[in-house]
């Protein structure tokens, strides 16, 4: 195999010599598969609730398709589910962890079955600061003579539009139905009242959903926003704002942000 197929150590799935997926992943989704419940699946993995909250919804924004769903009360009185899709890439990376050892053999035998698989994991080789990050699909690109306006479907309803140069456009190598991650740091995030009908902005970005969390710290809170398509975005505000807007848990807001302010990356 070239440097950028996926090998098997003794137990992961590698790309380009770094783990696909970490270890507490794997163990989150087969224990919220058994067990339908966030709270228990984090007993038995050994985590906390938030962590396990975390890790899902990262798997989910970097995911085409989500893998886990929350049932009626979502995350403070529902259960929670794999997806079809969810359940599929847990048999497929079942199947890969079980024939490690011959696995040239079962690749030849199983390609097509092993690209959707490893399609999905390639997205979650991003390590960033940034606390958003959104697998998608490109769906346009319009360029000028500076900079590039690139437009990323992110689920059926939502969209993100990046302003980068031409020169990063080139470099990237985007295209149109390509697929690439859209970086959004926290602190970039700014929220509105989703009623505020009179407010404009130049933002290019606006997310609508509903507040899930609330993380209080001395100055900032940190406010998770469920998104369409069991997608999340944080954003960092101040304490002060948090209390003026009076966001509670189901409290419908927006996330606006500059197209300025997004980050695209790829995977090679």
């Amino acid at each position: 195999m070239n440097s950028n197929s996926p090998s098997f150590g003794p137990l992961w799935l590698l790309f380009g010599g770094r783990h696909l997926l970490e270890k507490n992943a794997i163990d989150l989704l087969q224990s919220v598969d058994k067990l339908g419940s966030i709270t228990s699946a984090a007993k038995e993995v050994g985590i906390s609730y938030k962590t396990a909250w975390d890790l899902i919804d990262r798997l989910n924004n970097l995911s085409s398709k989500s893998l886990v769903v929350t049932s009626t009360g979502g995350r403070h009185g529902g259960g929670c589910r794999l997806s079809d899709y969810g359940k599929k890439i847990l048999d497929e990376y079942g199947h890969q962890q079980r024939q490690f050892e011959i696995i040239t053999k079962t690749l030849s035998g199983r390609k097509n079955d092993f690209a959707f698989f490893t399609d999905f994991a390639r997205g979650l080789i991003v390590k960033t600061s940034a606390r958003n990050q959104f697998s998608g699909t490109i769906d346009r690109i319009v360029r000028g003579p500076v900079s590039a306006e690139v437009v990323l479907r992110i689920s059926e309803k939502d969209s993100i539009t990046a302003v980068i140069t031409n020169e990063s456009a080139r470099a990237l190598d985007l295209r149109k139905g390509g697929k690439a991650t859209a970086l959004i740091k926290a602190s970039a995030v700014i929220l509105m009242v989703v009623d505020d009908e009179e407010t404009k902005t130049s933002a290019m970005n606006r997310l609508c959903g509903k507040v899930i969390w609330i993380t209080k710290g001395a100055v900032n809170n940190e406010i998770k926003i469920a998104l369409d398509g069991n997608r999340t975005i944080v954003a960092t505000i101040t304490k002060k704002s948090s209390e003026s807007m009076k966001l509670s848990l189901g409290s419908e807001v927006c996330a606006v942000f500059n197209a300025s302010q997004v980050i695209v990356a790829v995977t090679e």
